[in-house]
């Protein structure tokens, strides 16, 4: 582990260590969401075992196809316990984590929220536009720190980041209507990006990849196929404006629209939820 950062990469706000997690560790991740699936479903844990000569991708993709095709109200519930498992909620405090957040600069790291973010191909709902990780946000020192479950390159949709751009602060979110599905998405807009050219880094299975949680970035267009990854956000909470009089400004800066309309479509979503 290299516990400094680079000129460059400060200023990017943009920096990847390799092989931070041993396999043993993220196979234990890997096996405790199949067995969540497996019980949520009424099965036996481990009926399905991983070893090396199993693709996680491709039997996650059947196992989730399968369970929310039968079984759709489902989709509300998985997700949202995967965040919880204990073998999950351990990387946060992974020594290797809190040395490159300290590196960073990060005086009083606290950790906003961890989840298992999970891309299914064909929820294009939650295919994201341009925008900032700032719900929650605490401090603008502040990092979004991806752990793949697998290897993630820019041909299979790794995420594009605008690098340097956290320097612009707190952008409020709006929301846009795409034209061909008729979903509303989030946006801070492409003011500060126009003429710049995003970074996509190729990110493999035990490597952990750190932006600033104010760098722009989105959903990548080449992004097709399940994807897992664990996402973890820290503030500095030494930098929270919230210490000086007990208010969080950002709650009010980072939206310029009625929340209950992303809320409403989600809700309409899970409700009637299919697999396509």
């Amino acid at each position: 582990m290299i516990s400094t950062i680079t000129d460059q990469e400060k200023k990017d706000g943009i920096f990847l260590r390799k092989r931070i997690f041993s396999e043993g560790q993220l196979q234990g991740i890997r096996q405790a969401i199949i067995n969540t699936v497996l019980i949520v479903d009424g099965k036996e844990a481990n009926s399905i075992s991983l070893n090396v000569a199993l693709d996680f991708k491709k039997i996650t993709t059947e196992m989730f196809r399968d369970v929310f095709t039968r079984k759709p109200y489902l989709r509300r519930v998985i997700p949202a316990v995967l965040r919880n498992l204990p073998e999950v909620k351990s990387l946060s405090s992974h020594s290797d984590i809190q040395l490159a957040l300290k590196a960073a600069g990060v005086l009083l790291p606290i950790e906003r929220s961890i989840s298992v973010q999970v891309w299914l191909p064909w929820e294009t709902i939650f295919h994201e536009e341009l925008h900032q990780d700032t719900g929650g946000i605490l401090s603008e020192n502040s990092w979004t720190i991806q752990v793949p479950l697998h290897n993630v390159t820019s041909e299979e949709g790794a995420v594009e980041i605008y690098p340097g751009t956290y320097k612009f602060g707190v952008i409020p979110l709006e929301l846009v209507q795409d034209e061909h599905n008729g979903y509303f998405y989030e946006t801070c807009g492409d003011k500060h990006t126009k003429a710049a050219t995003p970074q996509v880094t190729d990110i493999q299975y035990g490597d952990a990849f750190f932006f600033k949680c104010l760098n722009i970035h989105q959903t990548s267009k080449y992004q097709s196929e399940i994807r897992f990854s664990i996402v973890i956000r820290f503030d500095d909470l030494s930098q929270a404006p919230i210490l000086k009089n007990g208010h969080n400004p950002f709650t009010s800066e980072i939206r310029s629209y009625n929340l209950s309309v992303w809320e409403d479509q989600l809700e309409t979503f899970l409700l009637n939820y299919e697999v396509e």
